[in-house]
């Protein structure tokens, strides 16, 4: 199993299909576009599923890298509310695209369970929902022997769900991790190369839809990130040599009339080794509602924390 070690195959064909350097409000670093679409096309999968378009800059990119690969992109669109008709018109020309408007929780069960047998191998990248939903979701799709590349975004190496994102998923890179990034240096060379490109065209500016107003943004959003990334996990996935644990997530669901559920985490059990449990438990985490609202009251600090316990 080569994967780990090609993706460096692929940065001559990211250079020559991505030539805009204009960065896209609420989508990803080049860097990071080019981590999910290079191991899209590392582990040869026949569909990718991405869960949260937003404006679509990660779906567009990802469908420039890997024209061969049928793309299903999905949002609720409610978060922001000018984004489906921006979204639609953006990739309207991507005939390997396919836009769906609903819940992800939902609408991926549904293309999974009806997706004709060719389709033998899917890559899952998750930018919505965030957070332990995201968790939720992501654990959910891995346990699908099909899924061999798994993403998430804004999950960086300091959060607190990141101690359980390696224990859940071993083999995962954080892209925020500094040299601890195993694709650090090719990181650095995507990122730098569409800097220079972007110099020579304007200097800093701020983030915004229009084109000709935001099209200095890489270099402002370079500058204020730390390790330039918003935060990546990912990894291959249901592939020898890059094995899972068996684990289990107890979490709750907290519904509302009109709204998306929102999810805690009590806590995560992970298998290390036979009769061996490491759980992590979640305590006083905050339920949000999409309109800022939360059933709980008081806001109170995610608290993860490690015990082991073996079974006999």
């Amino acid at each position: 199993m080569t994967a780990l070690l090609t993706l460096h195959d692929h940065v001559s064909g990211f250079k020559e299909r991505i030539t805009d350097t204009w960065l896209t409000p609420r989508g990803v670093t080049f860097s990071e576009g080019f981590a999910v679409a290079a191991m899209m096309k590392c582990l040869d999968v026949d569909l990718i599923i991405e869960s949260g378009t937003a404006y679509g800059g990660s779906t567009e990119m990802v469908a420039q890298m890997c024209p061969e690969i049928p793309i299903i992109t999905i949002d609720t669109f409610t978060l922001y509310e000018d984004s489906e008709e921006y979204v639609r018109d953006r990739l309207k020309d991507y005939t390997n695209v396919k836009i769906v408007q609903g819940n992800s929780f939902e609408e991926i069960e549904r293309i999974l369970n009806y997706l004709p047998p060719h389709i033998k191998k899917i890559g899952v990248f998750i930018d919505g929902p965030k957070g332990e939903p995201a968790l939720i979701l992501a654990h959910s799709l891995s346990q699908d022997k099909r899924v061999k590349v798994l993403a998430m975004h804004d999950m960086k190496h300091t959060s607190p769900h990141a101690p359980a994102c390696m224990a859940l998923w071993p083999h995962a890179t954080f892209w925020d991790a500094g040299k601890q990034n195993i694709y650090n240096d090719i990181k650095r060379e995507i990122d730098n190369h569409m800097l220079e490109l972007n110099k020579k065209l304007t200097g800093p500016t701020p983030s915004s839809l229009n084109r000709d107003d935001g099209q200095g943004n890489l270099q402002a959003a370079m500058a204020e990130l730390s390790n330039g990334s918003y935060g990546l996990m990912i990894t291959p996935l249901n592939v020898e040599g890059y094995e899972r644990p068996r684990a289990t997530i107890e979490y709750e669901e907290h519904t509302r009339p009109g709204f998306m559920p929102a999810y805690t985490i009590s806590r995560i059990l992970v298998e290390q080794e036979p009769n061996a449990l490491t759980v992590y438990h979640y305590s006083d985490c905050q339920v949000v509602f999409p309109d800022g609202t939360s059933p709980s009251g008081s806001v109170e600090h995610l608290n993860v924390g490690r015990q082991l316990h073996v079974e006999k």
